[in-house]
């Protein structure tokens, strides 16, 4: 592997394209806000661009460690999202598998029931009626 790609490969996700680069900036970016920020909590009243050398690497350690909290974070919202999706998912195929079988059952009771009867399937598959007796109700 060449030093170029070495220098380009991302240390979170590994990755070697050039979006990998930018995710590269944004984190060393995001790392130094955050130690600019414990940095200056820590030190009310002093900036951040003064601060002394010794504590900008200290404050940056504990800036990469605030990093790799959200990365944690982050990685559980993403479960947590793609978990939802999921659900989302299967309850959608459920819903259509519920209409193409209750399509099924109408038109089997339209083959299969009298008139009477059908109607009351009808009403209770559309929730009107709390219960369902389908014995003989019609005079044959």
């Amino acid at each position: 592997m060449t030093d170029e790609t070495e220098r380009s490969r991302c240390t979170h996700c590994g990755t070697t394209d050039a979006s990998a680069t930018e995710e590269m900036i944004l984190r060393d970016d995001l790392r130094a806000r955050y130690a600019k920020a414990i940095y200056e909590h820590a030190n009310p009243g002093s900036q951040w661009d003064d601060a002394h050398p010794d504590d900008v690497l200290g404050f940056s350690h504990d800036g990469q460690a605030c990093l790799s909290v959200r990365d944690d974070e982050l990685a559980v919202a993403r479960a947590r999202a793609d978990q939802a999706d999921a659900g989302q998912h299967a309850s959608q195929t459920r819903a259509a598998l519920f209409v193409e079988r209750m399509g099924n059952a109408r038109e089997w009771a339209r083959r299969n029931l009298p008139i009477d009867q059908q109607e009351q399937l009808f009403r209770y598959l559309r929730g009107d009626l709390p219960a369902l007796d389908l014995r003989e109700t019609h005079n044959a």
